[in-house]
């Protein structure tokens, strides 16, 4: 409840209030389903890394990957559902507080990026994701979730940089290396807290008593 609370508010204040004229209802979930694709992406990254590095090699089998790749599978399909019915529900109420947000972002360019997020963010994917073998393969799974990384980068570039530039929603392709300097600052000092937890903490619970249960876990579907 606190997560999902603080999520929403944040989403908020960081995002949706900096076009002041533009509000959505569905903004929070929104928010939350693209969060989620990328955590998901970010543990199976973490997971792949470990193993490569000889780590987790008995603790975390083709099953684990199966299930979150199944967990990824779902959480884009998610994302898909809640930016269709946010685009669905503006375009029906037809308000111009809420529609002036995807009128500046079908002009000017940013239509093409529209068009790539649907395929990239979503149809892309939902079809590879759908293949068993992908989702127990480590390299394939890491390779999808690098692309859903990148997705959700370029995602939050689709709303952000048009409230930055002019009026119409154009400008902001100039300064587009600012957008990859504040995504690389943040990737590099997460990536820097997690090598250092990796080599200060133990990576498996001690005692935990549904370890062996969890070791011998099978995916049937």
């Amino acid at each position: 409840l606190v997560m999902a609370r603080t999520t929403a508010f944040a989403s908020f204040d960081w995002v949706m209030a900096v076009d002041f004229r533009f509000f959505s209802t569905m903004w929070g979930v929104w928010y939350f389903s693209g969060g989620m694709t990328t955590s998901l992406s970010f543990v199976i990254l973490i997971l792949a890394a470990l193993r490569l590095s000889g780590r987790l090699t008995d603790c975390v089998t083709k099953e684990h990957f199966h299930d979150l790749g199944k967990l990824l599978f779902g959480f884009t399909v998610f994302w898909a559902y809640i930016s269709f019915s946010q685009y669905f529900l503006i375009w029906y109420s037809n308000i111009p507080e809420e529609t002036i947000f995807f009128a500046v972002r079908l002009e000017n360019g940013w239509e093409n990026m529209f068009a790539f997020l649907a395929f990239g963010h979503f149809i892309a994917p939902f079809f590879i994701l759908l293949i068993r073998n992908v989702k127990r393969s480590t390299a394939g799974l890491a390779l999808i979730s690098i692309w859903m990384i990148l997705m959700q980068v370029m995602d939050m570039i689709y709303v952000i940089r048009p409230m930055t530039g002019d009026a119409e929603g154009g400008g902001g392709f100039m300064t587009i290396w600012l957008d990859i300097a504040g995504a690389a600052a943040v990737l590099c000092l997460f990536a820097g807290l997690i090598i250092r937890k990796v080599g200060a903490s133990p990576l498996v619970a001690v005692n935990d008593p549904r370890m062996s249960e969890a070791l011998r876990h099978k995916n049937y579907v």
